[in-house]
């Protein structure tokens, strides 16, 4: 083949290589991005995820996946009725619940509650179990049966959006609750401190603290002026919402700040990691 038609065909095959490096390059770049603005799964770890629901009319049933790694279970366990149970609906007795003596294995957590029935405090009327193995066996123990938690109330803890902000990378979830602010605090139009300053909270003679409903979380916390904290979406005045840090806000409650459900399944079960 000589020289004149040699270079040709090389520039050719040099152009194709170019191009397909520039498709590989640009299709990369798309699956980097869609990948970063991809949500962790629905829940955390899965647990929250609907295993099964039923009603009879007069009951309401939700049960969903909780797993958990072995742990040993807190004095919280005291008020447990000290049965474990082959199922929440058949009740039939398998083995005494020693909590105190061995660890437990959550797996999954049922949710009922009885249609329209209240107590005289006005509180839906429900049950609570979890199945656990604890002993070699695994069965269902009855936490609560005279009172509804829907732990998952309002879709809490389940993943919302992905927000890049600051150089970082937010998993948002659910979260619905109240909080008070005591002091001065700036509001963010997104998680972090690279979030824009688009409000701020101001205390004056007539308050020493205000309370505002949350409605988002992070997964991922910062540390600022000594706190480890989340960072929490927040209606600041009706109608608008935005991100304050979570280690300038409290409760008015006893138990964990942020009632995630893992946090309130980890309080009901006293001493678990």
């Amino acid at each position: 083949m000589g020289k004149g038609l040699c270079a040709p065909f090389f520039c050719a095959i040099l152009s194709c290589m170019k191009r397909r490096l520039f498709l590989i390059s640009f299709f990369l770049c798309v699956a980097s991005l869609l990948c970063a603005e991809t949500p962790a799964p629905d829940y955390h770890g899965g647990n929250g995820t609907i295993l099964r629901q039923s009603s009879d009319g007069t009951r309401n049933i939700t049960v969903r996946k909780y797993e958990t790694a072995p742990f040993k279970a807190g004095g919280q366990l005291e008020r447990v009725d000290p049965v474990l149970y082959d199922d929440y609906l058949t009740k039939n007795k398998i083995a005494d619940f020693r909590w105190y003596w061995s660890k437990l294995t959550i797996h999954e957590v049922c949710e009922i509650e009885y249609i329209g029935q209240y107590n005289r405090n006005k509180t839906p009327i429900g049950e609570l179990w979890f199945k656990i193995t604890t002993d070699g066996n695994t069965g269902w123990i009855c936490y609560y049966s005279n009172y509804f938690d829907d732990i998952y109330s309002g879709n809490s803890g389940e993943y919302l959006e992905v927000i890049q902000s600051g150089g970082k990378t937010w998993n948002v979830r659910r979260l619905e609750q109240s909080v008070c602010v005591y002091e001065n605090l700036n509001v963010r139009d997104a998680p972090g401190l690279g979030g824009s300053k688009i409000g701020l909270i101001q205390m004056d003679e007539d308050h020493y603290f205000r309370s505002f409903n949350t409605v988002a979380i992070t997964d991922e916390t910062e540390s600022i002026d000594g706190f480890d904290d989340p960072w929490v979406k927040i209606e600041f005045e009706k109608g608008k919402f935005g991100w304050v840090f979570g280690g300038y806000v409290g409760v008015e409650r006893g138990g964990p700040k942020f009632m995630l459900p893992e946090d309130e399944i980890d309080f009901l079960f006293g001493d678990m990691p």
